[in-house]
């Protein structure tokens, strides 16, 4: 869905043609590429767990495993070189950079890997072997942003932030259609329409949430090599302040925005806002990158907001700490906005935990069943179509992967 973004985006500055890129660089067009993704994603599942205590053969993934789809073979083998490696590839990549014992990197660039196998002592033959599901599924998104961003670099990075802030906007958007929310894209100054507020808000009654999306992706040393200074260094950097460019980030500029509104000498007026009121204001960061759903984060981040925002200067204001999450969680947070408000669900999570030290994944919200986000449902439904009639051509994909998905979800929230 961020490509289809990027791509209702040509006329940007900055645009890249992320599929583009990524078709050239692989011989592959994204629906084929995210089809082969699904499909041996699929494979490995809980009907192949069940079989394997019978028949150990049938964990390997071979190239016969594709003889089905309408894909040409040529283009089967380029799929497969371009998420698989050898032990030897991948023990020299390790020799180049090995980031400690926490850095996974290696199996999330390689998450086949390419062996022969000789299970029946009979003749010995080509497989592959899974190492990680979802580090697998991940390529779905990762491959097409790193083979961009080889190209590209700092000019993707800007441009990828334009289209995840108008990813999460269509998401709020759909969300809060038909419910008792308002949400407000990208607001600006009434009177300077080059000043920008925040990413989005959301009013629902006498509760307001300012919001920054932030599409920045952590580097794998900063993130795995056990190195906190490091760490902390990078996610200031990246969230709350760029000391190189003496840029306000996602921390300070939420501050900012809670003083332009609400300062007594005259506050910035904002189309759709209503200062007067407001009385409970929730401040709330939304990372791409899985970083942002991490434990700890939201407090980490709080102590940033203490010193740039101080709260007792809203005497009429109830200003909770800062929350961040990554945008899976907040996408599974939007299935339940029919029956609570984003104000609401983050009331919640403050309620059951104080100190925001658990993410938003470990909340209850309350709901005795699981609420996937209709708009995302659809979405997946088309995407899965799409995949169907690249790779079976003709084939009715009957309820399509909207059910699929339903039910998955179900089996998870009843098991947890």
């Amino acid at each position: 869905m961020l490509t289809r973004f990027s791509d209702e985006m040509r006329g940007n500055p900055d645009f890249v043609d992320v599929a583009g890129e990524h078709q050239r660089a692989t011989g592959l067009s994204l629906e084929e590429f995210e089809g082969m993704i699904f499909s041996v994603h699929a494979r490995f599942g809980e009907e192949l767990a069940r079989n394997l205590k019978n028949q150990p053969g049938l964990l390997p993934l071979k190239e016969a495993n594709f003889a089905e789809i309408a894909i040409p073979y040529d283009k089967i083998k380029c799929f497969l070189d371009s998420v698989s490696g050898s032990p030897a590839a991948m023990a020299a990549e390790l020799h180049k950079r090995d980031e400690g014992a926490n850095d996974l990197t290696i199996f999330r660039k390689f998450p086949l890997i390419q062996q022969y196998y000789n299970l029946h002592l009979t003749s010995a033959w080509f497989g592959f072997l899974m190492m990680d599901n979802l580090f697998f599924l991940d390529k779905v998104q990762t491959g097409p942003y790193w083979h961009a961003n080889e190209l590209y670099g700092l000019k993707l990075r800007k441009f990828w932030g334009a289209v995840f802030e108008k990813y999460v906007n269509e998401l709020l958007k759909q969300a809060c259609t038909g419910t008792n929310s308002i949400f407000l894209p990208d607001p600006r100054s009434a009177n300077d329409p080059s000043t920008q507020l925040c990413d989005g808000i959301v009013i629902s009654g006498e509760s307001m949430v300012l919001m920054e999306y932030k599409s920045s992706m952590f580097r794998a040393d900063t993130k795995y090599s056990g190195n906190h200074a490091s760490l902390a260094k990078e996610i200031e950097n990246k969230l709350v302040h760029d000391r190189e460019a003496d840029e306000r980030k996602g921390v300070e500029q939420l501050a900012e925005a809670v003083k332009s509104i609400f300062r007594r000498d005259a506050p910035l007026a904002v189309r759709g806002i209503d200062p007067a009121s407001i009385k409970r204001v929730y401040l709330y960061i939304i990372t791409l990158d899985s970083i942002g759903g991490t434990v700890g984060m939201s407090p980490f981040l709080n102590t940033y907001l203490v010193d740039c925002l101080e709260s007792d200067s809203y005497p009429s204001l109830v200003i909770r700490p800062l929350y961040c999450s990554n945008i899976a969680e907040l996408e599974g947070a939007t299935g339940y906005f029919g029956d609570y408000t984003l104000p609401q669900i983050l009331e919640l999570w403050f309620n059951g935990n104080p100190t925001l030290t658990a993410p938003l994944a470990a909340m209850n919200i309350g709901a005795d069943k699981w609420r996937g986000n209709q708009w995302l449902a659809s979405e997946w439904d088309s995407i899965f179509r799409g995949m169907t009639a690249v790779l079976y051509p003709g084939h009715d994909p009957g309820p399509g992967m909207a059910a699929a998905i339903q039910r998955w979800r179900e089996r998870r929230h009843y098991k947890r």
